[in-house]
């Protein structure tokens, strides 16, 4: 299958949560999916879910959703929007995956009087433009400030105040509303990390669609 085919076809997963099945179920219903994929039907072959499913696993193998998450954010800076204006620091915490299956390699968690069961996905996010520049995943009894100075970079304002604080709820927002992404998908750590920097690097072009359209 084209590369390029198949990485519109990755891209439109994660846009809509759709599994392997449903994209290939999809592809087949929606004209506009398909233009997006660059497949006009009857004259080409539209991969099947194995080959869909295969994808996402060359993807991890090779720590390839973290190239495309640089990408995106080296394509931001180059067209004008700054990712070096200063940092915010949060996480957000993604509990047990959709078959409520209780992954070994996640862990507990208690927040107030409540208790989460998953993973954690701290993020460094630029003032200005709002998007995320670094990321994290980890276990969710892993304390935020054991990866922060993963996080920042050079000349850091991790600002408390509250209209400034906003903007690094913004990247978790997107990624958990209109890209529906609620529980973690997978089970084992490195899977899921590797789908947060998809999920992310989409967010930031989402976040900023208008200004890169201008």
């Amino acid at each position: 299958m084209p590369l390029e085919m198949m990485r519109c076809i990755y891209f439109l997963q994660n846009r809509y949560a759709l599994s392997a099945p449903m994209a290939e179920e999809t592809l087949y219903d929606s004209e506009a999916m398909r233009r997006f994929a660059g497949i006009e039907l009857g004259d080409d072959r539209i991969p099947d879910e194995t080959t869909i499913l295969n994808f996402w696993h060359l993807l991890e193998r090779h720590a390839l959703t973290e190239a495309i998450f640089a990408d995106v954010n080296a394509h931001l800076a180059d067209t004008g929007i700054r990712l070096r204006s200063g940092t915010l620091v949060d996480a957000t915490s993604s509990t047990k995956n959709q078959t409520k299956a209780r992954d070994p390699e996640m862990s507990s968690t208690k927040k107030g009087n409540d208790w989460y069961f998953g993973m954690k996905a701290p993020v460094g996010v630029d003032v200005d433009s709002g998007t995320v520049h670094s990321l994290e995943a980890t276990t969710a009894k892993v304390h935020d400030g054991r990866v922060w100075n993963e996080l920042l970079h050079d000349e850091e304002i991790n600002r408390i105040i509250a209209k400034v604080r906003a903007k690094v709820e913004h990247p978790f927002r997107v990624i958990k509303r209109p890209f529906g992404h609620l529980k973690t998908r997978y089970r084992g750590l490195a899977k899921n990390r590797a789908h947060l920097f998809t999920l992310f690097a989409l967010g930031n072009l989402f976040l900023v669609r208008r200004r890169l359209m201008a």
